[in-house]
């Protein structure tokens, strides 16, 4: 069937994929469907990363069906940051989604958030939620469905904090920022897409967030690198290279704040008791080369990685909750 794609469209999503055929069947059912309703339009970009399972059949049912997919099918396993930079390069649109492709665009996030990319933000947050099993029925109850613009890039970054690192969650104003852009500058971190996020949330001094919860992803379903390396060590290489470029460091000490005291705590603990599909390290010489001059990490992520299982848990706990009162004022030194 010919495909007539579409040149200028207002909103590119793109799905990076690689031997997930069933996951994809799911994210392309919903997404395709809203695709099909939706009266403004929208550009579909596949990369299949030399997948060996039905994911090439997957798509060709959906193309068949009508639907006009960019379909990319590299001749090798590129990488899953090569393909993501790959993915956002092609696209054409004014707003660029990078959605994964065991995630799902939950029923009616696009009548949500076509309405708005005519306004010009930086980085439009959706709000996602992890489920196990429907993502239907396990979604979350919230009764406020605003939408908040934030006109203070550091009071968005407070609200988002390390989940900028979400792919699926964040909707990037790519005709802002594709002049000056290196995508490829963060290959191999796992982080590729920070070469854009953070461009895009600094220049614009606008910025969204979605209440509602317009993204579900699968729980469990990732790995394959080191988590501590990748947002510790990866990240606070990123960081330090924007601050050499000038963009304030104050941004990412909010980000290595909720790191530090929530994110890396939580996920060591979790891996302490299932390593799930990551791989293995020591998350002592890891991370304490890099958090060396911080209190924050001596005091809340350190104890976590040393204590055993139970009583790092607590720690964790009883952490958070002194932090939360005190409002410790540690100055983070990255």
């Amino acid at each position: 069937m010919k495909q007539n794609y579409i040149t200028n469209p207002l909103l590119s999503i793109a799905i990076p994929t690689y031997n997930r055929s069933d996951y994809l069947e799911l994210n392309l059912s919903i997404l395709c469907k809203q695709i099909r309703e939706s009266t403004t339009e929208i550009e579909l970009i596949i990369s299949n990363n030399h997948s060996t399972d039905t994911t090439e059949q997957v798509i060709h049912k959906y193309i068949d069906s009508g639907i006009a997919i960019r379909y990319i099918s590299n001749e090798t396993n590129i990488g899953a940051d090569k393909n993501i930079v790959q993915c956002f390069n092609l696209a054409r649109g004014k707003y660029v989604l990078i959605l994964g492709d065991d995630d799902v665009l939950c029923d009616g996030a696009l009548n949500s958030l076509i309405p708005l990319l005519n306004d010009n933000f930086g980085v439009i947050y959706l709000n996602s939620y992890t489920y196990n099993k429907n993502y239907i029925t396990e979604a979350p109850k919230i009764k406020d469905n605003k939408f908040i613009v934030y006109k203070n890039t550091k009071a968005f970054i407070r609200k988002v904090h390390v989940q900028l690192t979400f792919i699926s969650a964040i909707v990037t104003h790519k005709s802002l920022i594709v002049q000056e852009l290196d995508t490829e500058q963060f290959l191999d971190t796992n982080l590729a897409q920070l070469s854009w996020v953070i461009p895009a949330l600094v220049k614009a001094g606008r910025n969204a967030y979605f209440n509602r919860h317009l993204v579900a992803q699968k729980a469990d379903n990732t790995g394959g690198y080191s988590v501590c390396r990748v947002f510790g060590v990866n990240l606070q290489h990123i960081f330090n290279s924007f601050v050499a470029r000038g963009i304030e460091k104050s941004y990412f000490n909010i980000i290595t704040h909720t790191l530090l005291i929530n994110f890396l705590p939580s996920i060591i603990i979790s891996l302490k008791k299932n390593q799930g599909n990551f791989i293995q390290e020591n998350y002592l010489s890891t991370l304490s080369t890099t958090f060396k001059y911080s209190p924050i990490y001596w005091l809340a992520t350190f104890p976590v990685i040393i204590l055993p299982y139970r009583i790092g848990k607590l720690w964790y706990k009883l952490c958070k909750l002194l932090l939360k009162i005190c409002r410790l004022p540690f100055k983070l030194q990255t």
